[in-house]
């Protein structure tokens, strides 16, 4: 079924074949890379973050712009 559901969208767009799941041991490793390699803008929504997270995300998009 998942190789029925990627061949159908597959010639749609590769980011579905490319994409990854994360978990809390994964996920802000990953985050921190995305933003480095952005090119041209970054759009960041979250109903939850802590200030903590923040203060470690702050020179990780200032070093970014």
């Amino acid at each position: 079924m998942i190789a029925q559901i990627i061949h159908r969208y597959a010639h749609q767009s590769t980011e579905l074949i490319n994409s990854q799941l994360y978990d809390d041991q994964t996920f802000y490793k990953a985050f921190v890379r995305d933003i480095a390699l952005s090119k041209k803008e970054v759009i960041i929504e979250s109903p939850f973050i802590t200030t903590a997270r923040v203060n470690m995300l702050l020179p990780v998009i200032h070093k970014a712009l």
